[in-house]
């Protein structure tokens, strides 16, 4: 149960009322992470607008790097129902269930091309230990051949992905219907924060 209370669809005016439709258009439902954010609609507003900029906009980063971005970095931050999120929607970039899967519960041992894992390892380590990112954790995604701009692009992924995964947490998103049928790996009140140990 969310810890604030979400706007009803027919209390929705203006850009909430916008963004309410949006969602209900895109995903056939308003999404809970939408309704929990709803007492804020130009903050709402703004978040979306900069996520769509981010994560489907050009950029040189794929839109199935950006999804594991997402799985990734939701994982080291203990928020499921983003994790659970991108996941499906990272099944519909891939169409493989099985890698899905190992991309969520430790991308290190996915059978991934050694860009995209540069790309994870950089990400994970970015949402655990912010403090600890040195000018090699880029050197080594240049080496990988990935642009400044697309180096930009994952910082955004990952800075984006912090803020949303504690809107969650902070304001008790309710996982979807799909996510409560059970993830791939993760079973509620698990936890995903740690990969295993290599």
């Amino acid at each position: 149960m969310a810890f604030v209370e979400m706007v009803p669809e027919d209390r929705a005016v203006g850009k909430l009322a916008q963004q309410y439709a949006l969602s209900r258009r895109r995903d056939r439902r308003i999404a809970n992470i939408v309704r929990v954010m709803s007492q804020n609609p130009e903050a709402l507003d703004d978040l979306l607008r900069l996520y769509t900029t981010i994560a489907y906009g050009p950029s040189g980063l794929t839109r199935a790097q950006r999804e594991m971005v997402a799985v990734v970095v939701s994982r080291a931050n203990g928020c499921r129902y983003c994790m659970e999120g991108h996941a499906k929607d990272l099944r519909v970039e891939i169409d493989d269930v099985a890698l899905v899967r190992a991309v969520k519960t430790d991308h290190r041992a996915a059978p991934i091309d050694p860009p995209t894992r540069a790309l994870l390892d950089y990400a994970d380590k970015l949402a655990r230990r912010p403090a600890e990112m040195t000018r090699e954790d880029v050197d080594r995604l240049r080496q990988h051949g990935f642009s400044e701009r697309d180096v930009t692009d994952l910082a955004h992924n990952v800075a984006f992905f912090a803020y949303i995964n504690r809107m969650a947490a902070g304001l008790g998103v309710d996982l979807e219907p799909f996510m409560l049928a059970g993830g791939e790996n993760v079973a509620p009140g698990e936890p995903i924060a740690e990969p295993p140990p290599r």
